[in-house]
């Protein structure tokens, strides 16, 4: 008689449980209740000077930037990780096993021994990732206008319009 009490009980609260999560999944899907944004990824260490050391070698004069700052929070905001881990996940700067000589430079900004165009290049940089993407380009990727055009492109990926780029911008299908 206990074990058939027992299942009863066990059977009533995985009952309620289920219950319970069936009403309320339901009234999350209510278009008059309000949703709350998902938190935003808790900044890392040295986020912002990655994300600015990503800008400067993807386009040092900095015409680029928004643009790729909008690609960048968009794909953080869908990875749920820091703009920062996603610049280091994304770009080739960050990437590359044995950096090139331009590219161990931009890593080591800001190093003393720099020049003082690329060291203004990463001060600038560092203000815009701090400000952010305007929100204005819809694109998920950016490559530059040869090859990674057409690889795109037969990839099925469509042109994005980002503004006067020096790179080119993608959207997916």
């Amino acid at each position: 008689m206990s074990r058939f009490l027992d299942d009863v009980i066990m059977g009533a609260i995985a009952a309620s449980i289920i219950v319970g999560l069936g009403l309320d999944s339901c009234s999350c899907s209510s278009v008059l209740q309000a949703q709350s944004r998902p938190a935003a990824p808790v900044a890392e260490p040295g986020d912002l000077e990655d994300v600015a050391r990503c800008l400067v070698a993807e386009n040092v004069g900095g015409g680029d930037w928004p643009a790729i700052l909008d690609v960048l929070e968009r794909r953080a905001r869908r990875a749920h990780v820091s703009v920062g881990r996603m610049a280091r996940a994304y770009c080739a700067v960050h990437r590359a096993a044995t950096p090139t000589k331009r590219q161990a430079r931009i890593r080591a900004l800001p190093a003393p021994e720099s020049t003082s165009r690329l060291l203004d290049s990463y001060q600038r940089a560092l203000v815009a990732a701090r400000r952010g993407g305007p929100g204005t380009c819809t694109a998920d990727h950016w490559g530059d206008r040869g090859h990674d055009t057409a690889r795109a492109l037969r990839r099925g990926w469509l042109v994005a319009d980002c503004g006067d780029t020096a790179n080119a911008f993608f959207r997916l299908p």
